[in-house]
């Protein structure tokens, strides 16, 4: 009966363990309204919410840390808890929030964001933790992932006239001084034009080109560059864009070999970096946006 009773009490406990065994419901990372799962970390490391689908309470091993290559980089100077209940839909939350001293991460990095396990608990279940969680943290070096490809206004067919380009941006951004753009034909700049860059909405801004009709030349390449530091992210100043070149026409590869003749001499003739030839000697030049090779 002793045999018995000690291998009940073991059972017992082992099911009282397996029960109580379930970790915190761990919802989302934020930081002010921006989920951090979802977004590269363009923020000064301010206050980081970690946000539980349970009511919760700070232990006394709370411990969290920011590593970079596996060392700690920095850690928060303190943690704090927000738990809130709706009624309305019989909800309850916590939130843990790391609090680290106003900080911008060096540019081009990625982090490990670590909770270490056992952190926080249940509000009304001590023994319901968290698991250890980790985030990572991409520090992008530049912004120029986050824009789109170019949107030209082009009308007519042959030929095509350009009369502006508009190019969205996935971020927040603002523009530094009066920013220009070069409208470049095969690789020689041909104009110089303002440039509008500004906030459209939430996470979205646009750049946005005007100038005067320009005709674009079948077969050859036109090209918009904007300058490096030309705008930066309104949630820190040196993250700006490095030279972008968004292409409004790509050009020919083909390369034709023909004997000049009376009418060809009467188009434009430019060499490779679009300066006009008067008198062409043989060699390779581009004529009716072609590609040519005189012999």
């Amino acid at each position: 009966m002793k045999r018995i009773f000690v291998l009940g009490c073991i059972f017992s406990i082992m099911m009282s363990a397996s029960v109580n065994a379930r970790s915190l419901t761990f919802e989302t990372l934020g930081s002010g309204r921006h989920d951090l799962t979802r977004y590269e970390f363009i923020f000064p490391l301010k206050v980081i919410e970690m946000i539980f689908d349970e009511e919760i309470k700070l232990n006394n091993n709370c411990r969290a840390q920011v590593l970079l290559n596996g060392e700690v980089y920095v850690k928060p100077r303190k943690y704090s808890v927000e738990n809130w209940h709706n009624t309305s839909y019989t909800r309850e939350q916590g939130s843990l929030l790391l609090d680290f001293d106003y900080l911008s991460l060096p540019l081009g990095q990625t982090y490990t964001l670590r909770l270490d396990a056992g952190s926080v608990a249940d509000l009304e279940d001590a023994t319901i933790v968290n698991e250890e969680l980790n985030f990572t943290l991409t520090v992008p070096e530049n912004l120029n992932h986050f824009f789109d490809e170019a949107d030209p206004q082009i009308s007519g067919d042959s030929p095509k006239i350009c009369t502006g380009c508009r190019v969205s941006i996935g971020t927040e951004v603002e523009s530094i001084y009066s920013p220009i753009i070069y409208l470049k034909r095969n690789g020689v700049t041909i104009g110089e034009y303002n440039v509008s860059i500004r906030i459209e909405d939430w996470d979205f801004s646009s750049c946005q080109a005007y100038f005067p009709a320009v005709t674009l030349d079948e077969g050859a390449e036109y090209t918009l560059v904007l300058p490096a530091n030309s705008c930066y992210s309104i949630y820190r100043g040196d993250l700006t864009n490095d030279e972008l070149t968004f292409v409004i026409q790509e050009g020919s590869s083909a390369i034709t070999e023909v004997e000049l003749t009376d009418s060809d001499r009467n188009q434009p003739i430019y060499d490779l970096t679009g300066r006009r030839v008067l008198n062409p000697d043989k060699g390779l030049y581009i004529i009716n946006g072609r590609k040519t090779l005189l012999r």
